[in-house]
This record gives C-alpha cells, sequence and structure tokens, in this order.
C-alpha cells in the first residue's frame, strides 16, 4: 500500500458559461466511465473521481487514492482530458498528501 492522497479544490475554469455547461456534462460522462474501469488506451487506469460540480464558468470535482503516484497520474489524465474541451481557460488540482501525521496531546 502507498501513501492516500487526494485533491482539494480542483477545477476546471470556462471563458463562458455555456462552454462550461457543455464540458460538465462531458467530463462528467468521463469521469463515470473512468471510475468505473470503462476507459480504453492511454486512459485506461484506476480513478477515483467525485463531487464533481459545475459552479457559473468552472467545474469543481475531486479526486482521490491510496496511492500518490496514482492520484498524480490520474490529475494528468484529467488536465488532457479538460484542456480539450472547447473555452478551457484554466485548470488547477492541488494535491494533499495523508501522512501519518502530527499528534500531541499534554498530559
Amino acid at each position: 500500500m502507498g501513501t492516500p492522497a487526494n485533491t482539494t479544490g480542483a477545477y476546471a475554469e470556462f471563458d463562458t458559461k455555456e462552454n462550461a455547461k457543455n464540458a460538465f456534462a462531458i467530463f462528467e460522462t468521463w469521469a463515470d466511465m473512468a471510475t468505473d474501469g470503462k476507459l480504453t488506451g492511454e486512459d485506461e487506469g484506476d480513478y477515483e473521481i467525485c463531487d464533481i460540480d459545475i459552479k457559473k464558468e468552472a467545474i469543481l470535482f475531486a479526486a482521490f487514492s491510496d496511492k500518490t503516484a496514482n492520484l498524480g497520474w490520474q490529475c494528468e489524465r484529467i488536465v488532457e482530458f479538460l484542456k480539450k474541451q472547447p473555452g478551457c481557460k484554466k485548470i488547477e488540482i492541488p494535491i494533499m498528501i495523508q501522512g501519518k501525521g502530527i499528534f500531541w496531546e499534554k498530559d
């Protein structure tokens, strides 16, 4: 088992609400197929994409994996997919790595 990781505040920004709406429908289908293991070719792999939403000109989403390297790969594939959608201006996918953490408690 690797080190778990997840995205936080991931989004793709579009030039218009209409382009965002169109891309949202396409991305939602693609993400469902990815998570269900139904993609083929270079996109085939282990995905966990969830919490897909739209707000004004942006598509919001989250992704996670039990392995940090796999999450990085997922995010690269998501960027490759979304940047091809008409009107895509910007994509940000911050990744949080979940370590064991540091804990302290005064007796």
